[in-house]
C-alpha cells in the first residue's frame, strides 16, 4: 500500500493536477484489486496444493509492486503519461509476475500458465465491477 499511495499522491505532491477525490478513490481501489489479487492466488495455489507458496508470494509481489509504483511515478513526472509508458509498465509486470511464479513458487509451465491467468482475469473483474462502481460515485466534470 505504500507503493500505491506514492505512486497515487506523489505526482500531486509534485505539482501534477489530478480532479478531486480521484486520488483516494485509486486508493481504494488499489487496496480492493489487491485483496482480490490476494484471493485468487490463494484460491489457485490450494487447488495445485503449493499454498505454502502463498507468503512468499505475497512478499515478492509487494516488493515487486513498490518498484513499479515508485519508478511509474518518477516517469510519470519527468516524461508524462502515455499509453506507451501505462504498456511497458504492463509488459514488465507480466514478465515480472511470471518470472515470481517460476523461481519462488516453484511452479510448473502450465501452472504458471494457470496462476498468471487467474491473476489477469480477477484484477479485470475487479477493475470492471469496483471500477465501475467508483466511476458511477463520483462527480461529474464540469464542462470547459
Amino acid at each position: 500500500m505504500l507503493g500505491t499511495g506514492i505512486s497515487v499522491f506523489g505526482p500531486m505532491l509534485l505539482g501534477v493536477p489530478a480532479q478531486s477525490g480521484a486520488a483516494t478513490g485509486a486508493v481504494m481501489l488499489a487496496a480492493l484489486l489487491f485483496a482480490l489479487q490476494i484471493a485468487a492466488a490463494y484460491i489457485v495455489l490450494r487447488q495445485m496444493g503449493r499454498l505454502d507458496g502463498l507468503v512468499p508470494f505475497m512478499v515478492a509481489d509487494n516488493w515487486v509492486n513498490f518498484i513499479v509504483s515508485l519508478f511509474g511515478t518518477v516517469i510519470l513526472v519527468l516524461v508524462g503519461g502515455s499509453e506507451v509508458m501505462l504498456f511497458t509498465v504492463g509488459l514488465i509486470s507480466i514478465i515480472v509476475e511470471v518470472n515470481i511464479a517460476r523461481r519462488i513458487l516453484t511452479l510448473s509451465p502450465m501452472q504458471v500458465a494457470t496462476f498468471i491467468v487467474v491473476q489477469i482475469v480477477a484484477q479485470l473483474i475487479g477493475v470492471l465491477i469496483l471500477g465501475g462502481v467508483m466511476l458511477q460515485s463520483m462527480p461529474a466534470v464540469p464542462a470547459a
